[in-house]
């Protein structure tokens, strides 16, 4: 993100793709809790995919795991390139947001595609 997140969701954010896969492939995220160097302290947050778009949205992600489902793209047995497209949100937890030791918070969300899904 080009700026830092606040308690308010994010909500403009979105996966792009251009493929020709055939097969359908799923976008899995690791999503750490927020983090501060030499603070034990962690805030976090949950990741969703829009109801709306190219995929099939997973459910809501809370942030400490790993390889969860955020939105599954289907196949297309038509040939040439796809574009795809699909929104998410970022929502940091409010109360540990406000609760939160003074520092600069970060954590680094992985996106993986798994294919064949």
């Amino acid at each position: 993100l080009s700026s830092a997140l606040t308690s308010v969701a994010v909500t403009d954010l979105f996966v792009n793709l251009r493929t020709n896969k055939k097969t359908s492939f799923t976008i899995n995220i690791d999503a750490p809790h927020l983090a501060s160097d030499g603070i034990t302290y962690t805030i976090p947050y949950t990741v969703a995919a829009a109801s709306t778009g190219n995929g099939t949205a997973g459910s809501t992600i809370n942030s400490g795991t790993v390889d969860q489902a955020l939105v599954t793209f289907a196949g297309d047995v038509g040939t040439g390139l796809r574009i795809l497209s699909h929104g998410f949100t970022i929502d940091i937890d409010d109360d540990s947001y406000n609760n939160a030791v003074e520092g600069t918070y970060t954590a680094t969300i992985v996106f993986d595609i798994v294919v064949g899904s």
